[in-house]
């Protein structure tokens, strides 16, 4: 039965992270995606919600091994999974249905494509993935995750006074690749432990770069306050 579910969140979201992806990268969608500065706040927040959520669960698990604590991890990877597929679902209609943009195959999604589609045939033949490692980065963007929802609610609160809009541009970019990461994780959780943590490291990686890129211009606006 987890199997099953496992392959129904994988196979559902993964299609929705790629048109995604291949929407914000197009040429016009910068434009439109910086000035959607309250729907960026409200994205943060709720990923910083499942970040903790996820860090909470992951932690119960592997300190009490136990039945209830797999149910809370699995309920916590479950409610990353609602996260990023309505929030991945509103910007793709925000996206191609109230901007009109239309989704094409440039060099920049081909890339991304086959470099993930490399990374999965890859990862089986990894080695051993530190638990640590996963366990300090999920630290870590939790924690930035909730310093970076503070930061972006005091801008948005001032945002009438800032006359050069701020660039969400590469936030909402490692959003669609943490998204597509997720759907990959879900996948490898059927045939691959090793893949299913190496996804779950990308994760974190991914959001912890949006939130750096993001935080360094925040920080110089911020401060003018």
């Amino acid at each position: 039965m987890d199997d099953v579910l496992y392959l129904i969140q994988g196979l559902s979201l993964l299609p929705v992270s790629l048109i995604l992806t291949n929407l914000i990268l197009s040429e016009n969608s910068k434009d439109f995606l910086n000035g959607r500065v309250k729907t960026g706040y409200l994205l943060s927040f709720l990923i910083s919600i499942s970040l903790i959520f996820t860090w909470i669960g992951g932690l119960i698990y592997f300190v009490t091994l136990t039945k209830t604590g797999k149910l809370f991890m699995e309920l916590s990877s479950s409610v990353f999974w609602v996260i990023m597929m309505l929030s991945g679902l509103y910007i793709t209609k925000i996206l191609a249905i109230d901007y009109k943009i239309r989704p094409a195959i440039s060099e920049k999604f081909f890339n991304i494509v086959f470099y993930f589609t490399v990374t999965w045939l890859i990862t089986i033949h990894l080695p051993a993935i530190s638990y640590m490692l996963l366990a300090l980065l999920s630290t870590v963007a939790s924690t930035a995750g909730i310093y970076l929802n503070f930061i972006l609610g005091k801008y948005y609160k001032f945002k009438e006074f800032f006359i050069i809009p701020l660039d969400l541009h590469s936030f909402y970019i490692s959003f669609a690749l943490a998204s597509v990461s997720l759907s990959l994780l879900f996948l490898a959780r059927i045939y691959s432990h090793k893949s299913y943590l190496f996804f779950a490291i990308v994760i974190y990686l991914v959001i912890i770069y949006g939130i750096g890129s993001l935080f360094r211009e925040l920080r110089a606006l911020i401060a003018k306050i």
